[in-house]
């Protein structure tokens, strides 16, 4: 485990700083962007959110919950990673994942997209305390973006060590898998339990819309 940390964090500091500024840069430009309203640029990004929400069910429980973001964020991200056959390609992922971020940010906040998430907890299920949800909302920053960040740079390096795509891609699955996937399952059960402590209980509507509610 050690070399794996050895080989992620000491090894690729360099494009990881590199790709936490473009997706710094893309946040940024998401602000003026979203004022806008430019729907071409937000369709993607929104799409993206509801093919999670319909996965996870309109009342899920925290196990499903977390299961779906593990699993769209560890796929998405090995996707960006593995996109490193052309070494500009993740820095374009890193730039446009910032972007997309800051534009389902704002259209969540708008009153005339309020009924774009649309999730309920389950009405005897846990209600997490402030202080909790806003320790994991903590948490999912401190892990989720840096693994974002070091899967992008090791896709930025993947074909400077010579050998072939599948030769350079090897070492980085495994380190992908024994670090980051991990990583990523922590910062999914934090961010179930901040959302959870967002969320209005279900009521009966939920059941009588046909809607099975998730336990």
């Amino acid at each position: 485990m050690r070399e794996t940390l050895e080989y992620v964090l000491l090894g690729h500091w360099r494009p990881t700083a590199q790709a936490a500024a473009l997706f710094g840069l893309g946040l940024a430009l998401s602000l003026p962007l979203s004022r806008l309203r430019v729907r071409a640029l937000e369709w993607l990004p929104v799409q993206a959110l509801r093919l999670v929400l319909r996965l996870m069910g309109p009342c899920p429980g925290l196990a499903r919950m977390t299961a779906v973001i593990w699993g769209f964020n560890a796929t998405a991200i090995f996707v960006y990673m593995a996109s490193g056959f052309q070494p500009l390609l993740p820095k374009v992922f890193a730039l446009w994942t910032g972007l997309n971020i800051g534009l389902v940010l704002a259209v969540s906040r708008r009153e005339s997209e309020g009924v774009l998430w649309g999730l309920e907890r389950p009405r005897d299920g846990w209600v997490p305390p402030t202080w909790v949800a806003a320790t994991c909302g903590m948490l999912v920053v401190l892990l989720e973006l840096p693994c974002f960040w070091y899967a992008v740079a090791m896709g930025v390096t993947l074909m400077q060590e010579g050998g072939g795509y599948l030769a350079a891609l090897g070492p980085r699955g495994w380190a992908y898998v024994r670090l980051i996937v991990p990583a990523l399952l922590v910062s999914a059960a934090a961010e179930s339990v901040a959302i959870r402590a967002g969320l209005p209980p279900g009521d009966n509507s939920v059941q009588q819309s046909g809607r099975p509610e998730a336990q």
